[in-house]
């Protein structure tokens, strides 16, 4: 069992399976302008596989403009409705737990753009008080997550850090400060676009890997 100063977690599409918030997110903006939605599958399909949200749009046939779409999906992914439409992943919190008694700290990194629904969303899910912090970063204005830990946590590339994520701004967080990496293969990319030290299609795979006693 190998044993971390600082156990970084991503939290959409690694600690919660957000699939359902994205596509109701994403059939109300159909609903409003017009268009005839792909289906749930299709529409993770592109997302994981990084097409562009062009292709997704003409795929829909929207009848809004590019703009539309994008400010509407801003404005409304991360509010409460939509946030009660994600779960956490079967045995997240339990390995959250488990995680206390090999890491000096449990830390979650989030780019959501409204921290306090973020500390709300915890606070129901009931995990809030398994975290040691709670990072957030404002993605809208450009910042990344390498930028953020690195300044919340200075002297971290020197620790031993373990990050678990689900996209390239995880990978590159965990290059950054020289940490072991475990993606997420079930989030929002396809495992051959992220370059790990494990790949996970569970939270027990990542159990697994680190070694925790299940």
């Amino acid at each position: 069992m190998t044993k971390y100063d600082y156990v970084l977690w991503d939290l959409d599409g690694t600690l919660l399976d957000d699939t359902k918030r994205h596509y109701a997110c994403y059939l109300d903006i159909v609903t409003k302008y017009g268009g005839t939605p792909v289906s749930e599958e299709r529409y993770w399909e592109l997302k994981r596989n990084k097409i562009k949200r062009t292709i997704l749009l003409e795929e829909t046939a929207f009848k809004g403009t590019y703009e539309q779409y994008l400010d509407e999906f801003i404005a409304r992914i991360e509010q409460t409705g939509y946030l009660q439409k994600e779960f956490l992943r079967p045995g997240a919190s339990e390995l959250l737990g488990e995680l206390h008694a090999i890491a000096g700290k449990i830390v979650l990194v989030t780019m959501r753009n409204h921290p306090d629904n973020v500390e709300t969303q915890l606070q129901w899910l009931g995990i809030r008080t398994l975290f040691d912090e709670v990072l957030t970063g404002k993605s809208l204005q450009g910042q990344k997550k390498l930028d953020v830990v690195r300044n919340a946590i200075p002297g971290i590339e020197d620790k031993h850090v373990l990050v678990i994520g689900d996209t390239e701004d995880d990978e590159r967080l965990a290059e950054g400060v020289g940490a072991d990496f475990v993606a997420m293969v079930n989030g929002l990319r396809d495992k051959k676009y992220l370059k790990a030290d494990c790949y996970a299609d569970s939270i027990e795979d990542v159990a697994d890997w680190i070694g925790v006693e299940r």
